[in-house]
Order: structure tokens, then C-alpha cells, then sequence
């Protein structure tokens, strides 16, 4: 048997082959390192604008709402201002006006001294009389009047007390009570006074009916207040 050998020729790179495959090579990595790189980059951007525009619209809607929480506050300093000016205003309205009631009172007082100086005041005096007798409905009655009233009282008292009588089909005792009411307004204006009627007392003095012409002007005020009102300021 006989052997034969193949001998092939030896596969070698030449230097310049070794060289441009070497740089093949370093061109591929380098090319595929700058497109990783501008991946990376445009990546990067992205990040960056997406964060910026969260951040501003973040920094926008805080803005927006420090904005309407200023604005809200001070809508309410404002309000609080204007109602306090109204309240201000309202008030010196009223203090003005409760100023022209009381001129107004003052100067029905002022004229209740020369009802007691007319000449149907007796008149008055004997109805203000009866009609405490009809309000007391007591059995024993003391009266009280202006010592300037007292001879006008001692003659209408019969009287009043006849109309209680037939009135009420009932007996009533009037006792004359030795302290007098204040007299009738002085100039000065000063000290306590009375301008007129009567003031009567039952039970030991524990049951008053105040029926001077001072306290019916006094329950006529309280009574036609909205009426007067009205007639002063008109209808608010």
C-alpha cells in the first residue's frame, strides 16, 4: 500500500490585510459607538424636555393656583371692608334717625305741660281715673297726683268712681295718697317731674297703674314706633 501526503499551501495575511481588517473592524465599533451615543443623546433630550415641560406646568398650575388663592383672599379683605362700611354706615343711619325720634318725642313732651293748662284737661284727668279703676278691678285704691292736680282731683273723683260702680257693678274704696307726684316740668329742665294724670296703687302698693300723661306717651311712642318711622324716614 502506498501512502500518499496532500500538502496544501499555507493561508497567510499580508500585513496590509491585517492593518484594513483591523480598521474595518475599528470603524464598525466606532460607527455603531456614535449611533449608541446620538440613541443615548436623543434619549437624554427627550428625558429633558419631558421633565422641563412637567416642571413648568407644575410651576404653572402652582402659579395659577397661588394666583386664585390671592385673588380669592382678596375678594374677601374686600368684602370684609364693604360690609363693615355698610354695617358703619347703616349705623350712623340709625343713631341719626333714632336722634330725629327722640327730637320728635321731646317735643310731644314738651307740649304735654299746656294739655294740663287747657281746659278739657279736668275731662281727661276723671277718664284717666276711671279707666285705672276699670284696669285695677281692686277694692281698695289709693291715688296719687301733682299737688297743682289737687283740687281738680277731689272734685272728679266722685265721679270716677260712680262710673267705676255702674260699670263694673262693684264697690271700690279711693283713698287720697299724701305723697304727690312730681310737679309739672321746671325751665331748667332739671329734677324729676310729672306733667299731669294720676297714678294708682292697690295690694299695699304692689299692683301701679301708671296712668300720668308722661306714661301714656310713653306706651304711645313704643306702640305707634313703626308708624312714626314710616311718617319720618318712608317705608325701608
Amino acid at each position: 500500500v502506498r501512502l500518499f501526503s496532500l500538502n496544501y499551501p499555507k493561508m497567510t495575511l499580508r500585513d496590509e490585510d491585517v492593518e484594513r481588517q483591523i480598521s474595518q473592524m475599528a470603524q464598525f465599533i466606532l460607527e455603531e459607538a456614535r449611533d449608541k451615543a446620538r440613541e443615548i443623546s436623543i434619549k437624554a433630550d427627550d428625558d429633558f424636555q419631558r421633565e422641563l415641560a412637567k416642571t413648568v406646568q407644575e410651576e404653572r398650575q402652582k402659579a395659577l393656583a397661588d394666583q386664585e388663592k390671592r385673588k380669592k383672599t382678596f375678594e374677601t379683605k374686600k368684602q370684609i371692608a364693604y360690609s363693615h362700611e355698610l354695617n358703619a354706615a347703616r349705623l350712623k343711619i340709625l343713631e341719626a334717625r333714632s336722634a330725629v325720634v327722640k327730637d320728635v318725642v321731646e317735643a310731644a313732651h314738651s307740649k304735654l305741660e299746656s294739655i294740663s293748662q287747657g281746659g278739657k284737661y279736668k275731662q281727661m284727668l276723671q277718664d284717666l281715673l276711671t279707666q285705672g279703676l276699670l284696669q285695677l278691678q281692686e277694692t281698695d285704691v289709693s291715688v296719687s297726683y301733682r299737688k297743682e292736680d289737687e283740687a281738680l282731683v277731689k272734685e272728679i273723683l266722685p265721679k270716677s268712681v260712680q262710673a267705676y260702680k255702674e260699670k263694673m257693678r262693684l264697690e271700690v274704696n279711693v283713698t287720697l295718697d299724701k305723697e304727690y307726684l312730681p310737679p309739672a316740668p321746671s325751665k331748667a329742665g332739671t329734677g324729676p317731674s310729672c306733667s299731669g294724670g294720676v297714678m294708682l296703687k292697690a295690694a299695699a302698693g304692689r299692683i301701679v297703674c301708671d296712668n300720668t300723661l308722661d306714661a301714656r306717651l310713653k306706651i304711645a311712642v313704643e306702640q305707634c314706633q313703626p308708624e312714626i318711622r314710616t311718617t319720618l324716614f318712608g317705608v325701608s
